[in-house]
Parts: C-alpha cells; structure tokens; sequence
C-alpha cells in the first residue's frame, strides 16, 4: 500500500514539474524578432479579449500568468506553428497599456502576427452591443 502511494505521489509531482516546465520551456524559443505592439487597456482585459477573439478563430490559448506584470497566452496557429503571445503590465500617465510580443517554437508565421495586430484593433462587436451590421461597416481601415 505504501509502495503505491509512493507511485501515486511521484507520478503527480512528475505531472506538476511537466507543466510547470512547459511555461519556461517557451522562454527558449524564437524572440519576437522586434515585433511589438502596444494597446490601452489592462493586461488581464486584453489577455482575455485576445483568448476569446483567438477561439473564435479557432485558435486555442492557454493562459499562462507568469507573475504580477506578465502573462503568456500558449497556443498553436492553424498552420501548426506553436506560439507564445507575451503580455506585459505598462504603467503610463494616461494609464495602464499592456505590450504585446510573439515568441516562435520554430518558424514565424506572419500571418498570425498580422491576425493578432487585426484582433488588438478591431472594436470587440459583442462586448459594445453593436449588430453585426454596424460592426461590419467598420472594416475597411
């Protein structure tokens, strides 16, 4: 009884040393190759615009707090690039701004980054009660 206990318990840290890893596995990938932008608004607000625009796309994040001032949002792009969009808290005297960059497990793929510059733009039509109309009409930039 011991003996199996003792399994259960290595193979539960086992379990929480893996996912814990895989936060700071990204920090070894591709740099964001100076891509960043910067929007208003708090990173837990443009943290879960970004995850709920993203699925709608199809596109599954993991948000992943890093502490305080940073979060990742983990995911693959439709191509089966895997990513990591790197928030950061910018305090600013007209607020708080959050910082956008891209970290790459390979390959870049432009074409998510330009998606995401899209999504951090484009009013959300759900959020401001909008018809899809009047959302609509605002597409040509």
């Amino acid at each position: 009884m011991l003996r199996r206990m003792e399994t259960v318990c290595a193979a539960a840290l086992l379990a929480a040393v893996v996912g814990c890893s895989a936060g700071s596995f990204l920090l070894s990938w591709v740099g964001s190759g100076g891509k960043r932008q910067v929007v208003s608004g708090s990173i837990n607000d443009v943290a879960a615009r970004l995850q709920a625009s993203l699925g709608k796309l199809d596109i599954i994040v993991a948000v992943n707090p890093m502490d305080q001032d940073t979060i990742k949002l983990n995911g693959q792009t439709k191509s089966g690039q895997r990513f990591a969009l790197v928030l950061k808290r910018q305090m600013t005297s007209h607020g708080e701004s959050t910082a956008i960059t891209v970290e790459w497990e390979k390959d870049a793929d432009e074409e998510f980054w330009a998606t995401v510059l899209e999504l951090l733009v484009k009013p959300e039509p759900a959020a401001t009660g909008t018809s899809p109309a009047a959302a609509g009409s605002s597409t040509g930039h």
